[in-house]
Protein backbone atom coordinates (compact mmCIF):
# COMPACT_ATOMS: atom_id res chain seq x y z
CA UNK A 1 0.00 0.00 0.00
CA UNK A 2 1.39 3.53 -0.84
CA UNK A 3 2.36 5.78 2.20
CA UNK A 4 -0.16 8.55 2.07
CA UNK A 5 3.00 10.57 3.04
CA UNK A 6 3.69 10.80 -0.51
CA UNK A 7 0.32 12.63 -0.97
CA UNK A 8 1.54 16.24 -1.71
CA UNK A 9 -1.24 17.32 -3.84
CA UNK A 10 -4.50 18.88 -1.93
CA UNK A 11 -7.48 16.29 -2.29
CA UNK A 12 -9.85 19.45 -2.35
CA UNK A 13 -9.18 21.56 -4.75
CA UNK A 14 -6.30 19.64 -6.53
CA UNK A 15 -4.01 22.63 -7.00
CA UNK A 16 -2.39 23.20 -4.14
CA UNK A 17 0.87 21.20 -2.75
CA UNK A 18 0.06 20.10 1.22
CA UNK A 19 2.41 21.42 4.20
CA UNK A 20 2.77 19.28 6.86
CA UNK A 21 1.85 20.90 10.65
CA UNK A 22 1.42 19.83 14.29
CA UNK A 23 -0.52 21.09 16.93
CA UNK A 24 -1.70 20.36 20.40
CA UNK A 25 -5.33 19.09 21.02
CA UNK A 26 -6.98 18.56 24.31
CA UNK A 27 -8.60 15.55 24.92
CA UNK A 28 -10.48 14.33 28.31
CA UNK A 29 -9.12 11.05 29.96
CA UNK A 30 -10.78 9.87 32.93
CA UNK A 31 -12.68 12.64 33.07
CA UNK A 32 -9.73 14.93 33.13
CA UNK A 33 -8.20 17.30 30.21
CA UNK A 34 -4.96 15.66 28.89
CA UNK A 35 -2.65 17.84 26.35
CA UNK A 36 -1.82 15.78 23.31
CA UNK A 37 0.94 17.56 21.21
CA UNK A 38 2.18 17.08 17.83
CA UNK A 39 -0.82 15.61 16.38
CA UNK A 40 -0.32 16.18 12.59
CA UNK A 41 -2.47 17.24 9.67
CA UNK A 42 -1.58 19.04 6.54
CA UNK A 43 -2.98 22.62 4.79
CA UNK A 44 -3.13 23.46 1.73
CA UNK A 45 -2.23 27.17 0.69
CA UNK A 46 -4.43 27.22 -2.35
CA UNK A 47 -7.97 27.08 -0.67
CA UNK A 48 -7.33 26.45 3.15
CA UNK A 49 -8.43 22.80 3.04
CA UNK A 50 -6.32 21.47 6.27
CA UNK A 51 -7.08 17.22 5.49
CA UNK A 52 -5.73 14.50 8.04
CA UNK A 53 -3.79 11.61 6.00
CA UNK A 54 -4.22 8.12 6.25
CA UNK A 55 -0.51 7.59 7.82
CA UNK A 56 -0.85 10.61 9.57
CA UNK A 57 -4.26 9.15 11.45
CA UNK A 58 -2.38 6.19 12.54
CA UNK A 59 0.85 8.08 13.96
CA UNK A 60 -2.21 10.53 15.93
CA UNK A 61 -3.79 7.64 17.07
CA UNK A 62 -0.94 6.55 18.48
CA UNK A 63 0.28 9.77 19.84
CA UNK A 64 -3.33 9.76 21.77
CA UNK A 65 -2.91 6.00 23.54
CA UNK A 66 0.84 7.28 24.64
CA UNK A 67 -0.47 10.10 26.29
CA UNK A 68 -3.29 8.40 28.02
CA UNK A 69 -1.11 5.67 28.68
CA UNK A 70 1.52 7.89 30.84
CA UNK A 71 -1.53 10.37 32.72
CA UNK A 72 -2.54 6.21 33.51
CA UNK A 73 1.54 5.50 34.82
CA UNK A 74 1.32 2.55 31.91
CA UNK A 75 4.20 1.88 29.46
CA UNK A 76 3.98 3.69 26.11
CA UNK A 77 3.69 1.83 22.71
CA UNK A 78 7.36 2.47 22.49
CA UNK A 79 8.25 0.35 25.74
CA UNK A 80 6.00 -1.97 24.73
CA UNK A 81 7.97 -2.87 21.92
CA UNK A 82 11.23 -2.44 23.45
CA UNK A 83 9.95 -5.26 26.28
CA UNK A 84 9.09 -7.50 24.00
CA UNK A 85 11.92 -7.23 22.03
CA UNK A 86 14.41 -7.67 25.36
CA UNK A 87 12.66 -10.90 26.04
CA UNK A 88 13.44 -11.88 22.21
CA UNK A 89 9.97 -12.81 20.64
CA UNK A 90 8.01 -11.70 18.13
CA UNK A 91 4.21 -9.62 18.28
CA UNK A 92 2.53 -13.15 17.90
CA UNK A 93 4.86 -14.99 20.21
CA UNK A 94 4.33 -12.33 22.91
CA UNK A 95 0.73 -12.65 22.07
CA UNK A 96 0.57 -16.22 22.38
CA UNK A 97 2.60 -16.37 25.66
CA UNK A 98 1.37 -13.30 27.38
CA UNK A 99 -2.28 -12.92 26.28
CA UNK A 100 -4.03 -9.79 24.86
CA UNK A 101 -5.48 -12.10 21.72
CA UNK A 102 -4.40 -12.91 18.21
CA UNK A 103 -2.79 -9.26 16.91
CA UNK A 104 -2.52 -7.75 21.05
CA UNK A 105 0.52 -6.66 20.78
CA UNK A 106 0.77 -5.23 17.21
CA UNK A 107 -2.60 -3.39 18.56
CA UNK A 108 -0.42 -2.24 21.79
CA UNK A 109 2.17 -1.13 19.60
CA UNK A 110 0.48 0.52 17.16
CA UNK A 111 -1.70 2.76 19.85
CA UNK A 112 -5.00 1.16 18.49
CA UNK A 113 -5.70 -0.53 21.70
CA UNK A 114 -4.54 0.10 25.01
CA UNK A 115 -3.17 -3.05 27.61
CA UNK A 116 -4.91 -3.78 30.42
CA UNK A 117 -3.72 -2.67 33.68
CA UNK A 118 -2.73 -6.78 34.60
CA UNK A 119 -0.85 -6.94 30.79
CA UNK A 120 1.13 -3.47 31.84
CA UNK A 121 1.91 -4.89 35.28
CA UNK A 122 3.04 -8.79 33.66
CA UNK A 123 5.50 -6.22 30.92
CA UNK A 124 6.69 -4.66 33.58
CA UNK A 125 7.62 -7.55 35.85
CA UNK A 126 8.87 -9.08 32.62
CA UNK A 127 10.90 -6.32 32.30
CA UNK A 128 12.61 -6.35 35.63
CA UNK A 129 12.88 -10.24 35.52
CA UNK A 130 13.24 -11.44 31.88
CA UNK A 131 14.15 -14.89 32.94
CA UNK A 132 10.56 -15.74 34.41
CA UNK A 133 9.18 -15.42 30.36
CA UNK A 134 10.22 -19.12 30.16
CA UNK A 135 7.90 -19.91 33.85
CA UNK A 136 4.86 -18.46 32.12
CA UNK A 137 5.11 -20.30 29.04
CA UNK A 138 5.37 -23.59 31.21
CA UNK A 139 2.96 -21.66 33.29
CA UNK A 140 0.01 -21.22 30.64
CA UNK A 141 -2.82 -23.39 30.75
CA UNK A 142 -2.25 -25.60 33.46
CA UNK A 143 -4.12 -25.60 36.49
CA UNK A 144 -2.95 -23.76 40.11
CA UNK A 145 -2.67 -27.45 41.07
CA UNK A 146 -1.04 -28.55 38.29
CA UNK A 147 1.55 -25.55 38.71
CA UNK A 148 2.18 -26.67 42.59
CA UNK A 149 2.97 -30.08 41.92
CA UNK A 150 5.44 -29.91 39.11
CA UNK A 151 7.39 -26.64 40.06
CA UNK A 152 9.70 -25.87 42.85
CA UNK A 153 8.20 -22.97 44.17
CA UNK A 154 10.74 -22.25 46.91
CA UNK A 155 13.64 -21.46 44.09
CA UNK A 156 11.45 -19.58 42.40
CA UNK A 157 10.36 -17.64 45.26
CA UNK A 158 14.11 -17.38 46.45
CA UNK A 159 15.68 -16.52 43.41
CA UNK A 160 13.03 -13.38 42.80
CA UNK A 161 13.84 -12.35 46.43
CA UNK A 162 17.53 -11.00 47.34
CA UNK A 163 19.10 -14.16 48.81
CA UNK A 164 20.48 -11.87 51.85
CA UNK A 165 16.71 -10.99 52.55
CA UNK A 166 15.06 -14.07 52.42
CA UNK A 167 15.92 -14.90 56.39
CA UNK A 168 14.32 -11.39 56.98
CA UNK A 169 10.70 -12.38 55.72
CA UNK A 170 8.22 -13.75 58.09
CA UNK A 171 8.08 -17.95 57.75
CA UNK A 172 4.39 -17.36 57.37
CA UNK A 173 5.01 -15.54 53.79
CA UNK A 174 7.96 -17.32 52.87
CA UNK A 175 5.60 -20.40 52.54
CA UNK A 176 2.92 -20.66 49.76
CA UNK A 177 -0.35 -22.42 50.30
CA UNK A 178 0.48 -25.42 48.47
CA UNK A 179 3.68 -26.20 51.23
CA UNK A 180 2.95 -27.95 54.23
CA UNK A 181 2.24 -25.96 57.09
CA UNK A 182 1.18 -26.42 60.87
CA UNK A 183 -2.53 -26.56 60.00
CA UNK A 184 -1.92 -29.74 57.41
CA UNK A 185 -2.45 -32.37 59.84
CA UNK A 186 -5.53 -30.42 61.23
CA UNK A 187 -8.93 -32.03 60.09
Amino acid sequence: MKSTDAIRTCPMCEEGQLEPRTHTVMIRSNDRPLAVEGMEYCACPVCGADPVLVDQIARNERRVADAKRAEMGMLTSDEIRSVRKMLGVTQKQASELLGGGANGFSKYERGAVLQSVAMDTLLKLLALRPDLVGLVGRLKGRSLEECYLQYDWAEVTRSTIRVSAVDEIPSAIQRLPHQESEWSGAA
